[in-house]
């Protein structure tokens, strides 16, 4: 008798079929979200004593990050996909943690058996679930946040979800016959192309509007435009219509992630004078700054109805914080470039440009930067800055000036502008290369099996093949002489090239090997990736 083997049934989701990239989100770190709430006198959980929640966590790439770098607090992830929660608990093993627990079910079987969480993170998955999951993460929410808890929601918005609808409802169209999801993609991207090619030399929105997407697909993933835009469910909503959504279950809009966009000065003159006389009411407030910006994006906090929010911000609410950031210039850090009648142009992270004769402000800039990555204490900023402007003649109005009232004004002001950022939690990093340096078990696990590094500033860095080796090796063990005779064996194996300019016959190799030990480390502490 010939049997046949029946055939293996499909998978009925589509997280199986193709996994979604799982990387660390820097604004679901509690750091962040505890900073903010401390900021509008929240009294959230410090991050280390907290329970963690991660509704959606994929392979865990953003909670297992958080949960090396904080051994005393408990984490929970849920996701939906056996094979990506199989990968996350394969790489838990290998890390040895026993502070985290990965589940591969529905969020439907979440009950009150799994106690309460003071944090709550759902990145990247309320729009993309039908409307009875969506109510389902509220409740949750609403149920399982301690008093004092704090859930974090991103979701796709309105307006600026109208012109990307509209192409991905015509990219839906286009294969709806198509069944491998890969060859879904790739006619999507067909599609994009041939609308691009049959625009071309037209000025209007729609053509500038679907070149744009063209341009900023080329640079995601196939699974990226999988799940974005050819899954069943993509539900963007109106801020009001999420916050109707969200008040029905009691619970209340704390923050953006990011502070700048809530704040209505930051707008074009004309918009902000106009919306300030149309309303008081911060959700008015906000949903008409989403008109304005045309947002698309929105990474939400919310809490408990009944907890009091001071949303005041003043020089007050920072005392207690840390202050970073990074800023580009051309110009040399020097006595010239700090005389009251030189102006300089710095580039902010967020791309603003900054162009300033202060002498004070220009001080405080080149001093966040030359410190970065580090977040510093505002009684630390002050001494670098005074420190500074005391090998300068400062003269003129400047000799009149408090520098530490001036810099505390600055910073607020570059705060609210998104220009830089503020913890109210110790670094989790250090700026110093120590005698024996160190990076997490994480790194070297990731270093090793080939995917991207996490840095401890919880964003991602893809290393050059000699760091990637290096930080295999990294672990508190060895010093730079050490590192350096492995650089050597690497090199000398084939397994590694160095470039070498200017070269001779009487080149000191070991020099070599020693600056290139010193180059690697330099990177590791600039990204901070180096642990005490």
């Amino acid at each position: 008798m010939t049997t046949i083997d029946a055939p293996k049934p499909e998978s009925t989701y589509s997280y199986d079929d193709v996994p979604y990239p799982s990387h660390p989100f820097e604004a679901t770190h509690p750091d962040h979200i505890y900073s903010l709430a401390k900021l509008f006198k929240f009294p959230a959980t410090m991050p280390e004593n907290a329970r963690i929640l991660e509704l959606g966590c994929a392979s865990g790439g953003n909670l297992i990050p958080i949960a090396v770098q904080m051994p005393t607090a408990k984490f929970v992830g849920f996701d939906l996909s056996s094979k990506q929660i199989d990968e996350g608990k394969e790489t838990v093993a290998k890390l040895g943690l026993t502070n985290i627990e990965l589940v591969a079910k529905s969020f439907e079987e979440i009950d009150k058996t799994y106690g309460e969480f003071d944090y709550i993170l759902c990145h990247g998955v309320f729009s993309w679930v039908p409307d009875h999951v969506q109510s389902k993460i509220f409740e949750i929410c609403r149920d399982r946040l301690t008093h004092n808890g704090i859930a974090y929601i991103s979701y796709n918005a309105y307006p600026g979800w109208f012109m990307r609808g509209m192409i991905r409802e015509m990219m839906l169209h286009h294969v709806k016959t198509i069944r491998d999801p890969m060859q879904k993609v790739k006619q999507a991207r067909a599609l994009l192309s041939f609308i691009v090619d049959s625009t071309e030399g037209q000025t209007t929105p729609y053509a500038q509007g679907i070149k744009q997407e063209l341009e900023l697909l080329t640079k995601h993933s196939d699974s990226y435009l999988f799940h974005e835009h050819l899954e069943a469910n993509n539900h963007p909503m109106f801020f009001y219509q999420f916050m109707e959504l969200a008040k029905s279950f009691n619970l209340q809009f704390m923050s953006e992630t990011n502070l700048a966009s809530m704040v209505t000065s930051n707008l074009p003159p004309k918009a902000a004078e106009s919306l300030s006389k149309l309303t008081n009411d911060l959700y008015h407030r906000s949903q008409y700054t989403d008109f304005v910006t045309n947002r698309l994006f929105r990474q939400s906090l919310l809490c408990h109805s009944k907890i009091s929010i001071n949303r005041h911000i003043d020089e007050k609410s920072l005392e207690g914080a840390k202050f970073f950031g990074a800023f580009q210039t051309e110009s040399a850090n020097g006595a010239q470039e700090l005389a009251p009648d030189v102006e300089v142009s710095f580039k902010c992270t967020n791309g603003r440009v900054l162009k300033t004769k202060n002498t004070v402000l220009k001080a405080l800039l080149y001093t966040l930067t030359e410190c970065w990555p580090a977040a510093l204490p505002f009684e630390e900023i002050s001494a670098l800055v005074t420190k500074k402007l005391s090998d300068v003649i400062v003269t003129g109005e400047q000799e009149q000036v408090s520098v530490p009232k001036v810099c505390n004004s600055f910073l607020l002001q570059l705060l609210i502008r998104g220009d830089l950022d503020f913890r109210f939690v110790e670094n989790r990093f250090t700026t110093k290369v120590s005698e024996r340096p160190c990076v997490s078990s994480l790194a070297r696990h990731q270093a090793r099996t080939g995917t991207a590094i996490t840095t401890l500033r919880h964003n991602m860095l893809n290393p050059d093949a000699i760091t990637r080796l290096l930080l295999q090796v990294i672990d508190g063990t060895k010093n730079r002489s050490e590192l350096a005779d492995i650089v050597a064996q690497l090199i000398k194996s084939g397994t590694v090239k160095v470039t070498i300019q200017n070269g001779g016959e009487n080149l000191d190799m070991k020099r070599v090997h020693e600056l290139t030990v010193d180059r690697v480390l330099e990177q590791l502490r600039k990204y901070g990736m180096l642990q005490s």
